[in-house]
Parts: C-alpha cells; structure tokens; sequence
C-alpha cells in the first residue's frame, strides 16, 4: 500500500518554498532602490488615511512602523511619539535614511524587538507582500503585548 508524502516531509517542502519565496521578495524589493522615484513616496505619504491611522495613536507612544520602506510615514507619526521603522530592504532603508530616524532592517514575521516594548504597531500597503501575513500580525501584536488566539 502506497502512502502519501509524511506530514514532516511536507511540513519540510512548505517551508523550502516559503523560504525560497522570501528570498525572491528579498531581491525584489533590494532592486527598488536603483529604478525608486521618491515622488511615489511623497504620494503615499500624503494620503489622509495615514493622518487619520495616526490620530487614534495616543500622544507620547512608542511607535514601531512594520515595513516603513523609506520610513514616509514618519511625516503622520512624529508628532504623536517616538517612531521606530522597520523595514526588510536594506535599499528602502537607505533611501530614508537621515541621522535622526530610528530604523532597522527586519523581517515583519520576525521582528527583533522583546514583547510589549511598542505601545502602537503600524503597517501600510505592505502586508499583500509578505510571504507569512497571518506572522507578521502575530509580530506585530506580540511587540505591543497583545495576545493572538
């Protein structure tokens, strides 16, 4: 009797392919920055919507931006804390860059920061580009201390 491929081999093949579809985003993105037109940025950026995200954020958080890219978010969220950004392109991060901005270079179903250090997690037009959406929700919650069912 012939069986199927066992759960731990599967479990296996899942994980190879989300792997190898991580590092083909990875390179995706990286190669933004050469062909990148800031004024794309400068567009999101002056979206009302992300004044509104940012006016239910209470005054003096500590705020983690998830997949900031050049960190164009920063223009809604300063006034409100301290801005954190996150973002897995190191070239977004470059793009961003000013000596007085917070960012590091993570990935969102891995975030390098210990539970309940945020007080407020964001994340805009990125999470269609994860590989683990449901993850980086559950990142996202862990580093504001909420609990996920």
């Amino acid at each position: 009797m012939h069986r199927g491929p066992s759960q731990s081999a599967l479990g296996q093949a899942s994980r190879a392919k989300q792997g190898s579809l991580k590092a083909r985003l990875l390179d995706f993105w990286n190669a933004q920055e050469q062909d990148r037109d800031a004024g794309i940025d400068e567009a999101a950026a002056s979206l009302r919507s992300r004044g509104k995200l940012a006016s239910f954020i209470p005054a003096g958080s500590k705020i983690l931006d998830v997949a900031c890219g050049t960190s164009a978010n920063l223009k809604w969220f300063a006034s409100r804390g301290n801005y954190f950004g996150t973002d897995v392109s190191i070239g977004f991060l470059r793009l961003g860059h000013k000596p007085e901005r917070r960012l590091t270079c993570a990935d969102a179903e891995a975030l390098p920061f210990r539970d309940g250090c945020f007080d407020a997690a964001t994340l805009t037009f990125a999470l269609e580009h994860t590989v683990d959406p449901v993850g980086v929700l559950r990142e996202m919650c862990r580093v504001v201390g909420r609990k996920v069912g």
